[in-house]
């Protein structure tokens, strides 16, 4: 009934306070030196709109009886059966918004969905006002290695959707088989994600890393029997009227705006981080320190990405190939794969004001446009 579907939506809104623990501050060393840099999970001081969940293969149906105890052998199966249909909500919206005279700082990231639970319809999340997300550590002490690096871009990050199966990951970095992965259902969001930053107060919010429309490692929207988006489901919005992305020395740091999701660069995660289309729209006093990119960071993109930019401010120097540029495609990190970051529809791109100091590309920094299978074919 209506009255029913009144029920079950969150609302987070943080207006004031100092939020987490910063892991790499002090001496938080691992035995070789190197800055102990946890997955967002892990960081005290992220902010989800929705529920923490347990990192499990989701499972709804239940055919057999009810295990009578632990030792039956069935006790396992139930438990995650009853499990999948705990750490739900309906909806979510978070508010990161410092008021004038008590600013915020989030020391971790924030998402609009779950750890590991899922929404069942749309988040929504909105950073404005005397507002920080990340801590600006400037150069580390120690040079950090590649393993710190990936783990560094859940610091300091506003994701649309939920964060999803870190599980997934150690299994896959242990060579695990991917049939033993809890897989992108895990924190699915199974409607849209926005996300908006904007200034208020007088005030410019800074988000020192990277803005994900999409999941981290979660999908976004539902999927019919044979795998396509259910109409209406599946799509990101990103409004950036004001706000600040990236510290000016972009030391450390990204920097970038993901109409898409983060996802991960293999192959056999090309549906975690997935989204159905994009759309992205940075205007008036928005400053990014980095790039804009229609598509995921790894996540994949099926239909279209739209990117609509009416003014702002892009870019630190020009200088190097990332900071500055508008691509209407994804970014495909590190060429792990041919499909990753792609766009499987058509891009569009509408430049009406704007001052920024790289260039214009149709297509993606690596990642493609067109290319849905597994070849890299269009």
């Amino acid at each position: 009934s209506n009255m029913a579907q009144m029920y079950g939506n969150t609302h987070v809104t943080v207006t004031g306070g100092d939020i987490g623990y910063d892991h790499l501050a002090g001496n938080c060393l691992d035995a070789n030196g190197q800055p102990i840099v946890p997955w967002a999970g892990q960081i005290g001081g992220t902010v989800f709109g929705g529920a923490m969940g347990e990192d499990i293969t989701p499972d709804m149906t239940w055919s057999g009886s009810i295990p009578a105890n632990e030792s039956d052998p069935q006790y396992g199966d139930y438990t995650n059966y009853i499990k999948s249909h705990l750490a739900w909500v309906r909806s979510t919206k978070v508010t990161v918004g410092g008021l004038a005279a008590t600013p915020v700082l989030v020391k971790g990231c924030v998402f609009g969905g779950g750890k590991s639970g899922r929404v069942k319809t749309d988040t929504e999340v909105t950073i404005e006002g005397n507002s920080t997300i990340g801590v600006d550590r400037g150069n580390p002490a120690s040079p950090l290695n590649s393993a710190s690096l990936a783990k560094l871009k859940f610091s300091g990050s506003v994701y649309g959707a939920g964060l999803g199966s870190e599980r997934s990951v150690a299994l896959f970095e242990d060579q695990q088989p991917s049939s033993t992965w809890p897989g992108p259902e895990v924190g699915r969001v199974y409607g849209n994600a926005d996300v908006y930053v904007k200034n208020r107060y007088d005030k410019v919010p800074k988000i020192l890393n990277n803005i994900y429309g999409g999941g981290a490692l979660s999908g976004l929207g539902t999927l019919d029997n044979n795998g396509n988006y259910v109409e209406n489901t599946g799509n990101t919005y990103i409004e950036m009227s004001g706000g600040e992305l990236g510290p000016l020395d972009m030391s450390g740091v990204n920097a970038y705006v993901f109409a898409g999701g983060q996802g991960q660069p293999d192959y056999a995660f090309k549906d975690f981080g997935k989204v159905n289309t994009t759309h992205l729209v940075v205007e008036e006093d928005a400053r990014v320190y980095g790039s804009l990119f229609g598509g995921g960071e790894d996540g994949h993109v099926v239909g279209n990405a739209l990117i609509d930019v009416e003014g702002g401010y892009l870019g630190t120097t020009g200088q190097t190939t990332w900071d500055g540029n508008i691509f209407g495609g994804g970014r495909n990190f590190n060429a792990a794969h041919k499909t990753t970051g792609r766009v499987g529809g058509n891009v569009n791109i509408n430049v009406k004001e704007v001052e920024m100091r790289g260039s214009v590309f149709g297509g993606g920094r690596l990642g493609s446009v067109g290319v849905n299978d597994l070849d890299g074919n269009a």
